[in-house]
Protein backbone atom coordinates (compact mmCIF):
# COMPACT_ATOMS: atom_id res chain seq x y z
CA UNK A 1 0.00 0.00 0.00
CA UNK A 2 2.84 2.35 0.63
CA UNK A 3 4.38 1.73 -2.36
CA UNK A 4 1.12 2.72 -3.93
CA UNK A 5 0.91 5.92 -2.17
CA UNK A 6 5.14 6.33 -3.37
CA UNK A 7 4.64 6.32 -6.53
CA UNK A 8 1.26 8.07 -6.55
CA UNK A 9 3.08 11.46 -5.22
CA UNK A 10 6.28 10.73 -7.26
CA UNK A 11 3.44 11.51 -10.41
CA UNK A 12 1.73 14.32 -8.85
CA UNK A 13 4.96 15.86 -8.16
CA UNK A 14 6.60 15.31 -11.72
CA UNK A 15 2.88 16.48 -13.10
CA UNK A 16 3.46 19.61 -10.95
CA UNK A 17 6.83 20.82 -12.34
CA UNK A 18 5.16 20.01 -16.08
CA UNK A 19 4.97 22.78 -18.07
CA UNK A 20 1.05 23.20 -18.46
CA UNK A 21 0.29 22.99 -14.49
CA UNK A 22 3.14 26.01 -14.46
CA UNK A 23 0.94 28.22 -16.86
CA UNK A 24 -1.86 27.99 -14.29
CA UNK A 25 -0.17 28.86 -11.42
CA UNK A 26 -0.79 32.40 -11.74
CA UNK A 27 -4.16 33.90 -13.00
CA UNK A 28 -2.16 36.39 -15.17
CA UNK A 29 -0.43 33.36 -17.46
CA UNK A 30 -3.22 31.68 -17.69
CA UNK A 31 -5.22 34.56 -19.29
CA UNK A 32 -2.09 35.60 -21.12
CA UNK A 33 -1.78 32.00 -22.51
CA UNK A 34 -5.66 32.06 -23.56
CA UNK A 35 -5.38 35.04 -25.40
CA UNK A 36 -2.52 34.07 -27.19
CA UNK A 37 -4.65 30.48 -27.64
CA UNK A 38 -7.64 32.52 -29.03
CA UNK A 39 -5.63 35.13 -31.44
CA UNK A 40 -4.01 32.35 -32.82
CA UNK A 41 -7.54 30.40 -33.22
CA UNK A 42 -8.90 33.22 -34.88
CA UNK A 43 -5.75 34.24 -37.15
CA UNK A 44 -6.16 30.56 -38.21
CA UNK A 45 -9.56 30.72 -39.24
CA UNK A 46 -9.80 33.68 -41.19
CA UNK A 47 -6.72 32.95 -43.06
CA UNK A 48 -8.04 29.35 -43.83
CA UNK A 49 -11.96 30.93 -44.65
CA UNK A 50 -9.87 33.54 -47.02
CA UNK A 51 -8.03 30.57 -49.04
CA UNK A 52 -10.79 28.89 -49.32
CA UNK A 53 -13.22 31.31 -50.48
CA UNK A 54 -10.26 32.53 -52.97
CA UNK A 55 -10.05 29.22 -53.83
CA UNK A 56 -13.86 28.52 -54.52
CA UNK A 57 -14.92 31.75 -56.44
CA UNK A 58 -11.92 31.31 -58.97
CA UNK A 59 -13.28 27.83 -59.56
CA UNK A 60 -16.86 29.02 -59.87
CA UNK A 61 -15.10 32.19 -61.94
CA UNK A 62 -13.82 29.91 -64.47
CA UNK A 63 -16.66 27.21 -64.68
CA UNK A 64 -18.86 30.06 -65.46
CA UNK A 65 -16.77 32.19 -67.92
CA UNK A 66 -16.37 28.42 -69.98
CA UNK A 67 -19.93 27.96 -69.90
CA UNK A 68 -20.76 30.99 -71.01
CA UNK A 69 -18.19 30.68 -74.01
CA UNK A 70 -19.93 27.51 -74.56
CA UNK A 71 -23.31 28.72 -74.99
CA UNK A 72 -22.04 31.88 -76.84
CA UNK A 73 -25.16 34.81 -76.82
CA UNK A 74 -28.40 34.16 -76.51
CA UNK A 75 -30.70 34.36 -78.68
CA UNK A 76 -32.61 37.71 -77.46
CA UNK A 77 -29.42 39.54 -78.21
CA UNK A 78 -29.25 38.49 -81.78
CA UNK A 79 -32.72 39.22 -82.45
CA UNK A 80 -32.35 42.84 -81.05
CA UNK A 81 -29.40 43.34 -83.26
CA UNK A 82 -31.39 42.37 -86.53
Amino acid sequence: MEDDQKRLADALEELKDHNFMKIHESAWKFMYYNLLRGLAIGLGSVVGATVLVTILSKYWLSLNLFLLSEIGPTKSLKSSKS
